[in-house]
Order: C-alpha cells, then sequence, then structure tokens
C-alpha cells in the first residue's frame, strides 16, 4: 500500500503506542510527511481524534516535550480512510482549547497549582489573570512578612538585596502584575511583587511566591 502526503489514513485498531502505554487504533489525521524508504510517515491529527484524546495523554506529552496534534508512526500501523469532516477553523478551535487547558502541564506539580488560581479564567484577559493571582494570594499570603528586592524596578530608588517589610495589597497592573505596599526604612512603597521575594525560604509565602513567580516569568 502506497501512501503519500495529503492522504487521509486511520491507525490500525490494535496498534498501542509504547511511550504513552495506551492502544492509539483508531486515531485519524492526515500524511503530512512521509520517510524517503516510506516506512515511516506524519500524521496530524484531525480534530476528532484531538477532542477524543485523554487529558492523561496530553499531559504526559506536555510533560515530556512532546508533540500531540502530530505523530510519527510506521506506515505498516495505518490504512487510508475516507477523510473525516476536518475544516481548519475546528481544527484551530480544538488545538486552542487544549492548549489553554494543558498550558501549564509542563511544570508539573507547579503547574498544577497554577492552573487551580487560573481556573475558569480567560488566559488570553491579562487584567483576568493578575486580579485572579490577587484574589487567590490574599487568602494564601500571610502578612506582614520579611521580603528581599530581588529585580530592580525603573522607577524606585529600592536596590536588589535590599530587605522590606510587606504590608498588603495594592493596584494590578497589566505589566508588572500585583504589586504590594511596602515599608522601607519607614518610608512607604508600592512594588511589584514579581521582584520580591520571601526571605524565610521555610514559610508558606516562600512557596506560594515561587508559583506566581513561576507563572509570571513563563507567562
Amino acid at each position: 500500500m502506497d501512501i503519500y502526503e495529503g492522504d487521509s489514513v486511520v491507525v490500525k485498531a490494535t496498534v498501542q503506542d509504547s511511550d504513552l502505554g495506551i492502544c492509539i487504533g483508531g486515531w485519524q489525521g492526515t500524511v503530512t510527511e512521509v520517510s524517503a524508504d516510506k516506512k515511516f510517515i506524519c500524521i496530524e491529527w484531525d480534530w476528532l481524534t484531538l477532542k477524543g484524546m485523554p487529558d492523561s495523554v496530553i499531559t504526559k506529552c506536555e510533560e515530556e516535550g512532546w508533540g500531540w496534534s502530530e505523530m510519527h508512526i510506521e506506515t505498516q500501523e495505518v490504512e487510508l480512510a475516507e477523510p473525516r469532516d476536518q475544516s481548519k477553523k475546528d481544527l484551530a478551535e480544538v488545538k486552542r482549547q487544549i492548549e489553554e487547558k494543558h498550558a501549564w502541564d509542563y511544570l508539573g506539580e507547579e503547574g498544577i497549582k497554577i492552573k487551580e488560581v487560573l481556573a475558569n479564567v480567560n488566559l488570553e484577559d491579562i487584567r483576568a489573570t493578575h486580579e485572579a493571582w490577587k484574589s487567590h494570594l490574599r487568602n494564601v499570603l500571610l502578612l506582614p512578612f520579611e521580603a528581599e528586592i530581588s529585580d530592580f524596578q525603573e522607577g524606585t530608588d529600592l536596590q536588589v538585596g535590599n530587605k522590606v517589610i510587606v504590608l498588603g495589597f495594592a493596584r494590578v497592573d497589566d505589566f508588572t502584575g500585583v504589586n504590594m505596599q511596602l515599608d522601607y526604612r519607614g518610608q512607604p512603597y508600592i512594588f511589584p511583587l514579581c521582584n520580591l521575594e520571601s526571605v524565610d525560604r521555610n514559610s508558606s509565602n516562600y512557596e506560594h511566591l515561587r508559583t506566581y513567580l513561576t507563572w509570571f516569568d513563563c507567562s
């Protein structure tokens, strides 16, 4: 059986994927590449296949750095099939939904915490994501606490390494995220939380700030 780029194929019913540890029989898509010896092909999965993929598969792919929208497979493990309804719009929308749902899976446990904070938040709404973090951190941070300036912020005279007291929450900014009310040597400041680090590394505040900073740096 000769298979060419652009052909619609379906994986044979008994095929197992050893990396994913599951049967992928019935998965269907379009051939985007054929090896020179024709022994291997690359399949871009159609939106129906992507929509039916278990969350555990997507998560594993994200954690391992594997692509989940396509797969290289032996030619003998597939057969030609009639193309299913697959508009580019449908495919793009399903991919967007998956990317949003699994955006932080590659971070492992920290990614799980981030997803919990941003559950039901439109990730494309920058202000909404910052407000979600502010709401979450209000509930978990123990105030006041001592922190260290970890990065310079233009517009203030605070320097990296300065020890400050974090007193409370201030405004949310689209660029600097959650800002905090600080005291440094008796002087009040408004300063981005993303540029602060809890002095007590054994405190819950340190862990919560680290998770926030991980999200901020990756977003």
